[in-house]
């Protein structure tokens, strides 16, 4: 597996906002092709317009990192994910992003993201790197996160066709950099029980889909 390093968090992005701690988000999936321009679209604006109708920071967090993978054009399927021990189906999102300084890679940031519901009543986002674990949750009532150690399995695959981008489409509180190149890269993933709020979550081991993003910051 590739290093999980080190990368800034966009505005609103809650999870692992301290310091150069690394957040990870992931998608589980049943198939590596990506969905529709229409779906990716639907879901993006959606959820842009219910992180804005919100005052819950943790869930308007995780909306907007959802948004921004699906605008730069990450497949959207199904995974198992678990609330104190009870496995349930949700829609999921993944995607690897690095940041190269120069063309050198200097942090990356994967991300798993799940959801119930065309109105997302309950989103979970794993993320993992540098040892860091984050559990971001933005459910109605129970909204948080966890951020601790821990030694999450991510195996990366080889990487696949380029991403279709719909980064022209993107609202404006959606941040999302244009990436140097992107592709579609499957993974093997397994994230342990964390607690936010005393309900637990976690993500049994099973096979992703998602992306690879690659950004580049010049140097100063």
């Amino acid at each position: 597996m590739r290093p999980l390093l080190v990368r800034r968090l966009p505005r609103r992005r809650v999870i692992g906002a301290i310091g150069a701690a690394i957040v990870v988000a992931a998608c589980s999936s049943d198939a590596v092709s990506g969905p529709s321009t229409d779906r990716n679209l639907t879901l993006m604006l959606r959820f842009d317009s219910m992180a804005n109708e919100t005052n819950d920071d943790a869930r308007a967090g995780a909306l907007l990192q959802i948004a921004q993978m699906l605008a730069e054009g990450a497949p959207v399927a199904t995974g198992a994910t678990e609330t104190n021990g009870s496995t349930q189906r949700m829609n999921m999102i993944a995607e690897l992003e690095v940041t190269d300084f120069n063309g050198v890679p200097g942090d990356s940031e994967y991300t798993v993201a799940a959801w119930d519901g065309d109105r997302a009543r309950q989103i979970v986002v794993f993320s993992v790197g540098s040892n860091v674990v984050g559990v971001l949750v933005g459910t109605a009532g129970i909204s948080g996160e966890f951020i601790g150690t821990g030694s999450p399995t991510v195996t990366l695959g080889a990487l696949g066709a380029s991403c279709t981008s719909f980064l022209a489409y993107t609202p404006i509180d959606v941040e999302a950099p244009l990436p140097v190149r992107c592709d579609l890269e499957p993974a093997s993933v397994a994230f342990g029980a964390d607690t936010v709020h005393q309900v637990t979550y976690a993500l049994p081991a099973q096979s992703v889909a998602g992306i690879r993003v690659e950004v580049n910051i010049p140097a100063p």
